[in-house]
């Protein structure tokens, strides 16, 4: 597996399992930055060390974390591509349910209950689609606008058995 072109570039397709394999290690990595920003005290590590030691750590973390957010969006771009649909979808798919569940925490107590769970119903039915469209529907078979199929080689294999072009 090629990670920098996996996590880096936006060209191409990936199937579900490298989808699947790179987002869970993505959002591992992503948790464990994210918590050691959470618990980080820059004073602290400024009274051991010295302040810009501490301010470089937590730029770097910041930068860190940015990072694995930007490989997120960039795995869930080839994976649209593979289901010949185009990367502009991550609005909709996983931003989506995050801007939403950022407005419900940013004004939640201000809502109306009403209001507030038809947005959370909405949020949690995007999610859904998402991880349907994402995580379980397979690719397009074969060469779409976005480049030749994954899986060909496997699909040609006469090891796994008969293919799908052989079979029609």
């Amino acid at each position: 597996m090629n990670w920098p072109h996996l996590l880096l570039s936006i060209r191409g397709r990936i199937n579900l399992a490298k989808w699947w394999i790179a987002s869970g290690i993505l959002i591992i990595i992503g948790f464990v930055v994210s918590t050691v920003i959470d618990r980080l005290d820059v004073e602290a590590v400024a009274a051991g060390l010295n302040r810009l030691a501490a301010t470089s750590l937590a730029v770097v973390l910041a930068l860190a974390n940015l990072l694995v957010v930007y490989c997120l969006l960039v795995v869930t771009v080839k994976r649209l591509h593979d289901r010949n649909r185009r990367g502009w979808w991550i609005l909709m798919f996983p931003l989506a349910p995050v801007v939403l569940a950022s407005i419900l925490s940013t004004f939640g107590e201000d809502l109306e209950p009403t209001l507030y769970y038809a947005v959370l119903a909405v949020a949690l039915i995007i999610t859904i689609a998402a991880v349907i469209e994402l995580g379980v529907l397979p690719g397009t078979a074969g060469l779409n606008r976005y480049g030749p199929d994954p899986l060909a080689k496997i699909r040609a294999d006469p090891r796994r058995g008969s293919s799908r072009e052989s079979s029609l």
